[in-house]
Order: C-alpha cells, then sequence, then structure tokens
C-alpha cells in the first residue's frame, strides 16, 4: 500500500469499528453458514454439503438481500458494526 492509500485505509477504520464473523455471529445470535448465506458467500470451512434441514430452512427465510455485504480484507471478512446495527433497526417489529 502507498502512504496515501494507508492514510485512506486507517482513517476509514477509525470512523467505523469492523466487526469479525464471530463478532456479527454472536451479534446477532446466528450461525456462520447463515451470515454467509445471507450473503452469499461460500465458508471455507463447511463442506460443500448441504442437508435437508438447511434447504428447508433456506426457503422459509425472509429475503436478506439488503443484509450489509463484508469487506474482504485478506483472507476474512469484516462487517461494518454502524450498518449492522441500522440493519438490525430495519428489522424492527413496527
Amino acid at each position: 500500500m502507498h502512504n496515501y492509500e494507508t492514510i485512506i485505509f486507517f482513517s476509514f477504520c477509525m470512523k467505523f469499528k469492523l466487526l469479525t464473523t464471530n463478532e456479527v455471529c454472536e451479534m446477532l445470535g446466528i450461525s456462520r453458514s447463515t451470515l454467509y448465506r445471507w450473503n452469499n458467500l461460500s465458508d471455507p470451512d463447511v463442506t460443500p454439503l448441504i442437508s435437508v434441514m438447511d434447504k428447508i430452512s433456506s426457503s422459509l427465510e425472509e429475503n436478506y438481500n439488503n443484509f450489509p455485504k463484508p469487506f474482504k480484507i485478506g483472507r476474512v471478512y469484516k462487517w461494518r458494526e454502524d450498518e449492522i446495527l441500522e440493519w438490525l433497526e430495519t428489522t424492527r417489529v413496527k
């Protein structure tokens, strides 16, 4: 990274807290496979075998297309905390 890019990156990180996959899962009370499914990501730690129950539950889930998309930093995904909290607020029952 060049100096300018480094400054932009650190300035961005200081404004927004980036959450790991585990932190997002813990915050929302969901599994990693659910989080990855909501984002159409493949989980490298899970075999590609999909159980019948996963197929049934995914067909019953609401559409999570508006769930915040992560950044890929190296080999890991990171989500902006403020975007997760904003999305969570939109799921509130009115």
